[in-house]
């Protein structure tokens, strides 16, 4: 299947962008280029749909890439991406593997399409670390079982201790950006991918794409070292129905003129009494 681009702007030559999407999400990604034509400088904004059949989706997409003027906008599907059948059943794992493994030639950031944008962004704007770090990711209940399978697997080769690796872990949500040479190095630690692959199928945990990247950034000394970080007001997240009000509809107030990015998860976005409140807003800050 041919990768399809289109562009009538010339773009200037800054870091591309990934964002996954799948059947279950794909209004959301609409609403996140539309955000994207609106307020993110001219780039290269690769959409990736995980699903198997991309048909109906992809047609989706392309509506509105037709009035994306400013961007280019590339559509995968999830075997482009990882060249291989996989055996997994849960899409959220798979989309984990297709923000590590994008076959791009250099480094990329990537994004969750529920990141909607809020007002005007260039790239360096979202080259930043997580407000916060996963805080004492080894004692999580969540985490912590995935970060202690990574470090049996190579504190070895790394020498380093838990706790000052898991130190490291930063916050692990997107933006963030990806280093061909961190996915170089962690592939290293395998005989081929296929084995990467077979070993993170065979995990009894909850895996983090993140979490590995940072365990091995650090390792190698190829973390992001200009400090700057999101303001905590940059970013807002809305991630469950206990949001709601009294009225039924979803509390925005929290988003303030300094934020940059709304995190809106699909299980509120989908949910039928917030659905059409919602639409209602994005459609009225993105017109």
């Amino acid at each position: 299947m041919q990768v399809r681009v289109l562009s009538l702007t010339p773009i200037n030559r800054v870091m591309e962008i990934v964002t996954i999407t799948c059947k279950e999400d794909i209004q959301l990604c609409v609403y996140q280029l539309k955000s994207m034509h609106k307020y993110l400088e001219p780039c290269t904004i690769n959409v990736v749909i995980n699903e198997v059949e991309i048909k109906s989706l992809k047609r989706l997409i392309e509506q509105q890439r037709r009035k994306m003027y400013k961007h280019r906008i590339k559509i995968w599907s999830r075997s482009q991406v990882l060249k291989t059948k996989l055996n997994f059943k849960d899409g959220w794992i798979i989309q984990q593997l297709l923000k590590l493994f994008m076959p791009l030639k250099d480094d990329y950031i990537v994004l969750d399409c529920k990141d909607i944008f809020l007002k005007e962004t260039k790239i360096k704007d979202i080259l930043k670390l997580q407000y916060k770090e996963q805080p004492h990711v080894y004692k999580c209940p969540t985490w912590g079982p995935f970060f202690n399978e990574v470090h049996t697997k190579l504190h070895r080769t790394y020498l380093k201790s838990d706790r000052s690796v898991s130190y490291a872990i930063n916050g692990i949500q997107t933006p963030r950006i990806i280093k061909k040479i961190v996915i170089k190095e962690i592939l290293s630690n395998w005989k081929t991918k296929k084995e990467f692959l077979k070993w993170w199928s065979n995990l009894d945990c909850i895996p983090s794409e993140f979490l590995l990247y940072d365990y091995v950034a650090f390792c190698i000394g190829k973390r992001i070292h200009n400090n700057q970080r999101f303001k905590d007001e940059e970013i807002v997240g809305i991630w469950n129905m206990n949001m709601y009000d009294t009225n039924q509809e979803i509390d925005l107030n929290k988003v303030k003129k300094e934020t940059r990015v709304l995190k809106l998860h699909k299980r509120v976005f989908n949910n039928s009494e917030a659905s059409s409140f919602l639409k209602k807003w994005l459609d009225k800050r993105l017109k």
